[in-house]
């Protein structure tokens, strides 16, 4: 009877908001949100800041068959979850399944061009309905600010100069920063915010870089840096770039 009552209350209110809707913009974002009702009543946050920010979006309690026409999905649940979980299963590798499966685990995953050029996929899930919630708290908020913030493109280029990496820190993008040089050069002076993870040291300390945010590695001439992104792409990260320019020109010109 609650699951009914709560439905009912969701399908007004959704009907309520695409009746009030201004008509929409050509370079308006397109938002499928995939979800089903319980992970929806569980995270009242996520439709409540894609109203705040202005969005535009459908609901979709189970899985569709076409989502060409969006230009950003958010499946919310795992590949178990209900109405949603056909969706994450086809998305998900077969190593986040089984975590979610077999671990107290959450995650955020991203992929793009999945139903059609240009698009952006996310997945927040986690290992049961709490898990999931943690996840959505931390990771939703990053995925509203992609999206109002999808004007800002990055470099083709895997390597940054000192302007690209100051735009990135300007448009308030959650980078993180991860400083190669040796602990005693990283206590003479670093970026603000970095974190020292020395050359030699990166393999050993892979499980603290996050795959769900843009890092930068940068060093003081840039050699280091460059060398250690290797380490990264052998161990599938493409979320990394490398600041060309050396630690004191970046501060220099900015």
């Amino acid at each position: 009877m609650k699951k009914l009552k709560f439905n009912l209350i969701l399908l007004t209110t959704i009907l309520i908001l695409s009746l009030s809707l201004v008509p929409i913009s050509s370079n308006q974002a397109q938002i499928a949100l995939v979800a089903n009702s319980i992970d929806i009543e569980m995270n009242p946050s996520v439709i409540d800041s894609l109203k705040d920010n202005n969005l535009t979006f459908d609901y979709f309690e189970t899985n569709s068959k076409d989502y060409s026409g969006y230009d950003y999905i958010i499946v919310i649940g795992g590949p178990d979850a209900l109405g949603s979980g056909e969706l994450s299963k086809t998305l998900l590798s077969d190593d986040d399944q089984t975590s979610l499966r077999t671990r107290r685990y959450r995650l955020m995953y991203e992929t793009a061009d999945t139903f059609r050029n240009n698009q952006k996929v996310f997945v927040i899930a986690g290992s049961d309905r709490e898990f999931t919630k943690l996840a959505v708290d931390r990771y939703f908020p990053q995925i509203i600010s992609q999206i109002k913030d999808a004007r800002i493109e990055m470099p083709t280029s895997r390597n940054l100069s000192s302007s690209d990496l100051r735009q990135l820190i300007d448009s308030g993008i959650d980078l993180y920063l991860i400083d190669v040089r040796t602990s005693a050069e990283f206590s003479r002076g670093h970026l603000p915010g970095a974190v020292n993870i020395p050359q030699n040291r990166i393999r050993s300390r892979l499980n603290e870089v996050p795959r769900d945010k843009i890092v930068v590695l940068y060093c003081d001439i840039g050699s280091r840096a460059a060398s250690s992104i290797l380490i990264f792409d052998n161990n599938d990260f493409d979320n990394v770039y490398v600041l060309r320019d050396s630690y004191s020109t970046f501060f220099h010109r900015n």
